[in-house]
């Protein structure tokens, strides 16, 4: 990503994609109706302002959970007080026997 990005890279790689939907299946990223869900981190007491398309979904602490239109995605990690944007963690199912 661009030095003053501060996007997870797997997020930057999306934005440059060719096939969009392809890289995001290939991935396991979430894209709904040409939105990628992510998770914003804020700076300590950061606000988060609403851009073109963006749809907050959860809050907690100084982590916003967003949907965002690809195309804003580099835009959004250059805001004033957003730390990173990154995929949301995955749960793994632990399928160990005891």
């Amino acid at each position: 990503p661009p030095e003053a990005a501060r996007l997870e890279s797997v997020l930057y790689q999306l934005t440059q994609a060719d096939d969009v939907e392809v890289f995001a299946r290939r991935r396991a990223i979430d894209l709904v109706e040409g939105r990628v869900r992510v998770i914003v981190e804020l700076d300590e007491g950061g606000e988060l302002d609403m851009g073109v398309g963006v749809v907050i979904e959860s809050r907690y602490q100084n982590l916003v959970r967003v949907l965002v239109p690809i195309d804003q995605l580099l835009p959004l990690s250059q805001r004033k007080g957003v730390r990173f944007v990154r995929l949301p963690q995955r749960l793994v199912a632990n399928n160990e026997q005891e």
